[in-house]
């Protein structure tokens, strides 16, 4: 049992749930400027309910993302307060041995192939992510990656950390082997 580590649940939906924020694409951007409070209380939460992994909540806080809402400037900010709620949330708990993962996205949107963006811009964005978080996440997560292009430009700028590196992919509901 030693071995088992649990994983936080589903922030961004609980976000959104809790938030109120539904239709929004910059749900986990906002709620870090808007509600911090609500981000590491749910860390905590899930802390407190024997998760032993958090996940940063910047997964909407991508350049790409921001830019179309005019909060590209607000980049950097956004993955401080990511972090910040993160290792807040554990200090608060008091509890050892939790691991931070770091975040990383689709760049543009979720659930679908985005051709526009080119892998020098992917890798790019992935290093200047990942040069934010790499001195306070244990390993790195790619999350719902619905274009090979894209995970294995992920994880060719990541691997430049030195960190592991955990990658997901989002299949097809309707079909489980297409992306």
């Amino acid at each position: 049992m030693k071995d088992i580590m649990l994983l936080d649940g589903g922030m961004g939906q609980e976000l959104v749930k809790r938030n109120l924020s539904t239709n929004d694409p910059l749900w986990s951007a906002r709620v870090l400027l808007d509600n911090f409070e609500l981000v590491k209380n749910l860390h905590i939460e899930f802390l407190n309910s024997g998760s032993s992994i958090i996940t940063t909540n910047s997964y909407s806080c991508t350049p790409q993302r921001l830019k179309r809402f005019n909060l590209e400037n607000e980049f950097k900010n956004l993955q401080i307060l990511a972090l910040r709620a993160a290792k807040e949330a554990i200090l608060e708990t008091g509890l050892n041995n939790v691991k931070i993962a770091g975040c990383f996205s689709p760049l543009p949107g979720s659930y679908f192939k985005d051709k526009s963006i080119s892998k020098k811009e992917m890798i790019k964005t992935y290093l200047s992510i990942g040069e934010l978080q790499k001195d306070d996440v244990d390993f790195f997560i790619i999350e719902t990656m619905s274009s090979i292009d894209e995970a294995v430009n992920a994880v060719e700028a990541l691997s430049n950390f030195n960190k592991k590196i955990l990658l997901c992919f989002c299949l097809s509901e309707g079909d489980g082997t297409k992306l």
